[in-house]
């Protein structure tokens, strides 16, 4: 570039072909060059859809396939549902060479109980290469997730984990707290070219934290238990679970999810099957979808009216990794 007009040229030569200056062409770094690295034509990119199966058949139907890599996906329930249960299964049937089992609200001996009992332990190859981390310090992935490379990352739950960072308020389950650990497992996602599986505790029929807490990830699942008639008449618990957020997927209405045997052997039956998940009566379908929104908005006044009070008080709201 000359010094004198400011024009470019393609090569360096003693003078200017623009204005003739002698010795005023400088080498400079082509930034137009240099901001377009990584940008890429839209049509030169092939299709491509990998999926992990996380062999958990109504999640897997679901998802329309399982989750892609670089996707997270957001699994909320009440107690009682089956989250711990359906992560079990996951880390122990994935279709994956490596998963890794973040978890903060069990102790290891039980998850190793739970899988045996179920019959998911025995003649299981991915059993014995599943890495389980028992841990509250959501600071510690990144570290495990550079020593492991898992294709599956599984964090049971993002309310029970918190940062020891200075810039975030709050205790485990606060919702700063929760978004700090979301997010962060996303962009643990996309640099390992990996899939996340996130439990998330609900408050008032939704997920705890409000609407907020699903703008990090790809989708969302919500769990709610019902009573409901079966087929002889009598009344039983069913659970109940609806897509509320699908990148990769179909928002759909609620469907019963309800499982009778997580045996190993009935898992990869149902996966095989993959038999249509029945829908729940409209009349219930609309009564459902009432109290969750009800809950959605009320969990986002709470969130508003708290983050309103420590900006009050001074606070910072930073979740950025």
């Amino acid at each position: 570039m000359c010094g004198e007009c400011h024009r470019s040229a393609l090569v360096w030569t003693r003078k200017c072909p623009t204005c003739s200056q002698e010795w005023s062409l400088t080498q400079h770094v082509d930034q137009i060059a240099k901001s377009n690295e990584g940008i890429e034509l839209l049509g030169e990119r092939p299709y491509s859809d990998p999926r992990i199966r996380l062999g958990v058949a109504w999640i897997d139907q679901i998802t329309q396939g399982g989750i892609p890599r670089n996707s997270a996906l957001l699994l909320g329930g009440e107690p009682g549902t089956g989250k711990s249960t359906a992560t079990t299964v996951s880390v122990c049937l994935a279709n994956v060479n490596t998963s890794l089992y973040f978890m903060s609200e069990e102790p290891l001996s039980k998850l190793h109980n739970r899988a045996h009992e179920l019959g998911l332990a025995e003649n299981n190859r991915q059993f014995q290469r599943a890495f389980i981390q028992y841990n509250n310090n959501i600071d510690d992935l990144p570290r495990i997730c550079a020593r492991l490379h898992p294709d599956l990352i599984i964090v049971d739950s993002i309310h029970s984990v918190r940062s020891e960072s200075p810039r975030l308020r709050g205790q485990a389950g606060h919702h700063t707290q929760a978004n700090y650990a979301a997010k962060l497992v996303v962009d643990l996602c996309k640099e390992y070219n990996c899939a996340a599986l996130l439990i998330s505790h609900i408050s008032n029929g939704y997920f705890k934290g409000g609407k907020g807490i699903e703008h990090w990830v790809d989708a969302a699942i919500l769990m709610r238990t019902q009573i409901m008639k079966g087929a002889n008449g009598e009344e039983e618990a069913r659970r109940v679970a609806k897509v509320t957020k699908g990148r990769f997927c179909e928002v759909t209405g609620w469907r019963d999810v309800t499982v009778r045997e997580w045996s190993q052997s009935a898992m990869r039956a149902n996966l095989q099957s993959q038999s249509t998940l029945p829908p729940v009566d409209p009349a219930l379908q609309q009564l459902l979808d009432e109290t969750s929104n009800a809950g959605a908005e009320k969990n986002d006044e709470l969130v508003a009216l708290d983050e309103q009070n420590e900006l009050l008080d001074g606070g910072e709201f930073e979740i950025d990794v």
